[in-house]
């Protein structure tokens, strides 16, 4: 397990934006990260977003408190503006507006990025949210007794 140092003020502030989790164990606290996965969303006519969501929606119990999920319904407004968002990060404003190009729909994104333009073995899904928790920085260790003076 890796462990970065970092001040408690960045501590605080990932914990406040829900970026991380403290946890607690013989002394030390922990920052355990949290991955939000979105899945790109048509509506319920759509097979193929029906099935993505299933497969995420089916090995989030594995990772309660490290994983949370929401729905980019492209029919809702909130869900249009997240997918042009993420849409724009992919191939820019120009790509976008210009040129037409969009994300994938279904598709899988982690933190923003997209990881699955197609409905991912659940191997694949677990394998790639492992590997995300895993990434540094994964876990902050600091002391009670560094909590305390600050």
């Amino acid at each position: 397990m890796a462990f970065v140092p970092i001040s408690m003020l960045d501590l605080d502030v990932a914990v406040q934006q829900g970026y991380a989790t403290l946890l607690s164990h013989r002394g030390f606290v922990f920052m355990q990260n949290k991955i939000h996965i979105e899945v790109t969303y048509k509506g319920n006519s759509s097979l193929p977003c029906v099935y993505m969501e299933e497969a995420i929606l089916d090995i989030l119990p594995a990772y309660d408190r490290q994983v949370t999920y929401s729905r980019m319904d492209i029919q809702s407004h909130a869900g249009k503006k997240r997918f042009l968002a993420l849409s724009c990060s992919l191939f820019g404003e120009k790509g976008v507006y210009e040129h037409h190009r969009l994300a994938p729909i279904p598709a899988v994104f982690m933190d923003g990025e997209l990881v699955f333009d197609a409905i991912p073995p659940r191997d694949e899904l677990e394998e790639a949210i492992v590997e995300r928790l895993r990434s540094e920085p994964q876990n902050v260790r600091a002391t009670e007794q560094q909590m305390t003076e600050n």
